[in-house]
């Protein structure tokens, strides 16, 4: 989270107790992947929270390096290829699926040019007005083109997906990456990965949602055998 270790570490706590709700909720295998992302928020919120302490206390600089990049590997590599390949995973229509094809590939270009700029570049965190501030050594070109399939990746999929209450996730995500572009431009990473995480919540209403679908698709064909 972007404002101090003890808000990271409560937002963990939160996310991975809805997390073990949420796998509770899976119908198929099919669905593990999506229902899995709060617990990997709660995990990536516990490295921010080791990066807060090892920038603000004495005694913890050496979980500096590993935790930002143990942070970043998440937020710039990780989740534009486990959300929207979660999405395909789970998604029933054969149309979709193909559909569904472009941001999974959006994600691999997107992660693959952010892995580059993390291995060849300078990288590092500091505290800046309350919010931890990251910085990526980067070409113009390779944030514009990273950025544009980062932003495929992540939002496409849920407008795609054909799950019952996907859509407001998709909406809720569109709202706070403008809301955090226009509020905390310097602190993208580190708060839209905050608001990103809260909104993951609502993947248990979208799996609650399925599993009443396939449990009324069940009674139904049973009423016809």
């Amino acid at each position: 989270m972007c404002f101090s270790a003890g808000a990271s570490f409560g937002a963990a706590v939160v996310l991975g107790g809805m997390g073990i709700l949420t796998l509770r909720k899976v119908s198929t295998r099919s669905q593990l992947m999506y229902a899995s992302i709060p617990i990997v928020f709660a995990i990536q919120q516990v490295s921010e929270g080791l990066l807060w302490l090892s920038l603000s206390y004495a005694g913890y600089e050496a979980w500096q390096t590993p935790a930002t990049y143990f942070f970043l590997f998440f937020a710039q590599f990780l989740w534009p290829i486990w959300i929207p390949a979660a999405i395909l995973l789970m998604e029933r229509s054969k149309q979709r699926q193909k559909l569904l094809w472009i941001p999974v590939i959006a994600g691999v270009i997107g992660s693959s040019i952010l892995a580059y700029r993390m291995i060849f570049n300078a990288v590092y965190a500091q505290i800046e007005d309350h919010h931890i501030s990251y910085v990526i050594g980067s070409t113009q070109g390779q944030m514009i083109v990273s950025s544009i399939m980062y932003v495929i990746a992540i939002l496409a999929p849920s407008f795609i997906s054909s799950a019952r209450g996907i859509k407001s996730i998709a909406f809720l995500l569109v709202i706070s990456l403008l809301a955090t572009k226009i509020m905390f431009e310097a602190y993208l990473i580190s708060v839209w990965c905050f608001f990103a995480a809260a909104i993951s919540i609502l993947i248990y209403r979208v799996l609650k949602l399925e599993q009443e679908e396939v449990y009324t698709a069940k009674n139904l064909q049973h009423r016809i055998d």
